[in-house]
């Protein structure tokens, strides 16, 4: 029987993707901002500052880019702070709310305290060298790009040019370095870049800017590196590793739903129209679907009815109104979720965890509730997930996942959102008919939501996002369960394509994620116990 494989210890020869991607609160360079010394460290200004969360998928990958982007500007500390937010961090939250982080990654520029604007946004290009322009185009207008006088001891210079962009590139790059003072002139219409002492007039070089870079590279011994490859390094090796697939643990799904309502719904500037709508529906589904306590069903309850009152909400009102009822938030650590680096799996593990679950409790409760909508699940998680999930790259991309949910007259992509760069997200509508069948009935979105996981799984598999101890594979790979894949007409494994296989996998998702079947280990009781519950579908 297929269910005795559900937990087995596999040991597997599998090309093991070590990708490398420092941490931020690791990148050299970067200080760790928080509310204990963010306003000290920030006061004068000048402040490049990348606000994130550690389990983000698209936030590790973005890492990278962003640390070869810190080693660029590595002479430009006397004039340019780096710095790093955690929003995952609870305590970091009020920060993220102050600076309106409504996803991750998000780059603010911060001025000084006496300027009438008190951050800029500034877009979180891959590109070092675009990323680069972008932040000299801030800091020519808030700093004369002057180095202090007790570090420049040797003889200013001045750059003659007809690119602002240019001269304030060569004087942040080589003005510590040389340690001297870099003055800009601008002459339009002149087709290369004129160096020379300011004192005796001394031509040090002139010609094309980077014949002028080599000269004051080997003048000032260093030279920042531009390095354009976005990519992290990736070791593939042939290493034998342990996977086990743990069952499911009420406390990932609890400490995933509760970062989800607190943070990333609490983050939100202001919530109205079809962003409320989505939150109204989603809460619906928890109340009528999600195994929890009477207790934890009423705390539901109260917050519809309350949310169900306001056409508009801000992120803090919600938050406040929790803190008021005393609404339970799990905050132990993860179990079956847990990575083997605190960057890896933890919230993102625990809310596909969450969305499994409710899916198959949609059809077990199909007997009792049959007016229950086929597509209430699946509807509801398009919805609310593309307008409050905080990795902005990720809520997009589950947007595209389910376009073909959306009813007559709803947008597919959220309206409270700002898209992604494009070179990072495309909408293309050629995709949609490619996408997982929408499900008639609560069986086919146990199935479905199984689809669009793998697809995400797919693409996400040897991203710097991947644990390395826990590789994104097609779920559930053939020896887990060996009856839900067939073999094809040309001899590839497939899953669940045919109607044996397509019943296996069935029984294997509704056994994995049912209720009866988690552990509830360190859980407390106000959420839920190993105890029967009967959900009963709809707010009351």
């Amino acid at each position: 029987m297929w269910m005795c494989f559900c937990l087995t210890l596999f040991v597997l020869n599998i090309f093991l993707r070590t990708v490398h991607s420092l941490p931020y609160s690791q990148i050299e360079g970067v200080t760790v901002l928080h509310p204990g010394n963010f306003d000290n460290k920030t006061y004068e200004g000048n402040w490049l500052v990348v606000f994130y969360r550690k389990s983000c998928g698209h936030c590790i990958s973005y890492s990278e880019p962003f640390s070869q982007f810190c080693r660029s500007v590595k002479n430009w500390n006397w004039v340019l702070h780096l710095g790093s937010v955690d929003c995952e961090d609870e305590t970091n939250m009020d920060l993220c709310y102050r600076f309106k982080v409504q996803g991750v990654p998000t780059l603010r520029f911060l001025f000084t305290k006496n300027s009438k604007q008190m951050s800029g946004e500034i877009s979180a290009e891959r590109n070092v060298t675009l990323l680069r322009k972008s932040i000299v185009s801030k800091l020519v207008n808030v700093s004369s790009l002057q180095l202090p006088r007790d570090l420049a001891v040797n003889d200013p210079i001045v750059v003659t040019g007809s690119d602002m962009e240019v001269n304030s590139l060569l004087i942040l790059d080589y003005s510590a370095p040389l340690k001297r003072e870099i003055q800009s002139a601008i002459v339009p219409g002149l087709t290369e870049v004129d160096v020379r002492n300011r004192r005796s007039g001394e031509v040090i070089v002139k010609g094309p800017e980077e014949q002028v870079r080599m000269v004051l590279q080997r003048m000032s011994g260093s030279e920042p590196r531009l390095e354009e490859n976005s990519r992290a390094e990736v070791d593939v090796k042939t290493t034998p590793i342990q996977i086990k697939y743990p069952p499911v643990y009420a406390v990932d799904v609890y400490r995933s739903l509760s970062m989800l309502l607190q943070s990333d719904v609490g983050v939100r500037d202001k919530i109205e129209g079809p962003a409320l709508e989505a939150l109204k529906e989603f809460l619906d589904i928890l109340y009528g679907i999600l195994p929890a306590s009477q207790e934890y069903k009423a705390y539901l309850s109260e917050i519809s009815v309350w949310l169900n009152s306001k056409t508009s909400i801000t992120g803090q009102e919600w938050v406040a109104y929790l803190e008021k009822i005393q609404f339970p938030l799990y905050k132990g650590p993860f179990i079956a979720c847990n990575g083997s680096k605190p960057h890896f799996r933890g919230y993102p593990c625990g809310l596909w965890t969450l969305f499994h679950a409710l899916t198959v409790e949609q059809y077990l409760l199909l007997s009792s509730s049959p007016d229950n909508q086929v597509d209430a699940v699946a509807h509801a998680l398009g919805r609310f997930i593309p307008r409050f999930f905080s990795c902005t790259y990720c809520a997009f991309h589950f947007a595209l996942n389910t376009a073909n949910l959306a009813r007559p007259g709803e947008s597919i992509l959220p309206e409270n959102r700002v898209t992604p760069n494009s070179n990072e997200f495309v909408f293309d509508e050629s995709v949609i008919p490619t996408l997982p069948k929408a499900p008639e009935n609560p069986r086919d979105t146990v199935l479905w939501l199984n689809a669009v996981h793998n697809r995400v799984n797919k693409r996400l598999a040897g991203q710097p996002s991947e644990d390395p101890t826990a590789p994104k594979v097609q779920f559930p790979p053939s020896y887990l369960c060996p009856t839900c894949w067939s073999y094809s007409s040309t001899g590839e494994l497939e899953l669940g394509k045919t109607s044996e296989t397509e019943e296996s996998l069935f029984q294997f998702l509704v056994e994995r994620y049912r209720a009866s079947s988690w552990k509830y280990v360190d859980l407390p009781t106000v959420f839920i116990t190993n105890a029967v519950i009967t959900p009963s579908f709809g707010i009351k």
